[in-house]
Formats: C-alpha cells, structure tokens, sequence
C-alpha cells in the first residue's frame, strides 16, 4: 500500500509563497517566466501549510508502524521545480530523494492509481482522475482531526481490503 500525498496546497503554502514572490498576474495565473527566474528557492524555501508538519507526522508513524509507504507526487514542468520540490521534502519532511515523485502534469498523478493506492490532493480533477483509474483519493482542503481521522480509516479500509472508501 502506498500513500501519496500532493505538495502544494497540501503539505506547502504554495499561496503564501506566491504571494510573497508576487508570481501571480492580474488574472490569478502563475507567471512562469518569474517562476524561472527566481529558481528553485521558490520551492525549496516555502513554509508548511497550516498544521500540515504535525498531521503529515502523524500520518507517516503510523504508516511506517504499519508497514505503508508514504510518498509525494507532486507535479511541476520546470526543472528548477522539481529540484525545489525534492529539497523541501528532503529538509523539511525527512525523506529520501526516491519517495519524492515529480511529474510534468497533474494528468500524470493517474498514473500511479492503483487499488492498494491513495492520494491526497487539492484538486478536486487530480481526485477524480485518480479514482477513474483505480486508485483511491481524499480532496484536502485543510489539516484538522477531521481530515487525520479520514485519512487513517481510509489507509484501514484499505489495508484490510475495501474499495468503497472513496471520499472527495
């Protein structure tokens, strides 16, 4: 069983990041060549999403107690992105280089569906995505005991064998 997690809007305020790097336009879309610019520091230095640490460690103890991968999959077309990406989930979330997946598109999150598979994400197209390819999806919007207790009985769901806990 493999749990993914999303980055952006999930585990790192990408909003705040934004927002202090002044990346977006008038029209609420991401200046890309800013974006380029500014680098992998972009990434690398954004701040955990509110409560985000505390129930993303939470999460993995009781994932690696029971023997559960925990992995992100993430999604960003430039390389200073991915690059990024990968160190903050490296200093900020302890994890190996190869438990961080960086793809092109968000399209490609589907790819990792499988029935033994769960992702976590912001975007309610990436859930839906996921779960019409086998895979099952929880459509974040905050961390609180709620969205812990959902994701743990979702992982135990899962883990003893049920395909009906696909919660958007």
């Amino acid at each position: 069983m493999t749990i993914y997690f999303d980055l952006d809007r999930v585990l790192a305020d990408f909003a705040k990041q934004a927002d202090k790097y002044k990346i977006l336009k008038k029209n609420n879309r991401i200046n890309w060549i800013k974006m380029s610019l500014i680098g992998s520091k972009f990434w690398s230095s954004m701040e955990f999403f509110p409560d985000a640490k505390e129930f993303f460690f939470r999460i993995l103890s009781y994932c690696r107690e029971n023997n559960i991968q925990v992995k992100i999959l993430s999604s960003v077309r430039l390389g200073s992105g991915k690059r990024g990406k990968i160190k903050w989930c490296k200093d900020k979330l302890l994890l190996d280089s190869k438990d961080v997946i960086i793809v092109k598109s968000a399209e490609q999150k589907a790819d990792f569906a499988t029935s033994d598979a769960l992702l976590i994400d912001d975007s309610l197209e990436n859930v839906q995505r996921f779960i019409s390819r086998g895979g099952c999806s929880l459509r974040f919007s905050l961390w609180n005991e709620e969205t812990l207790n959902a994701v743990i009985n979702l992982i135990k769901g899962m883990y003893n064998g049920k395909s009906s806990f696909n919660i958007q």
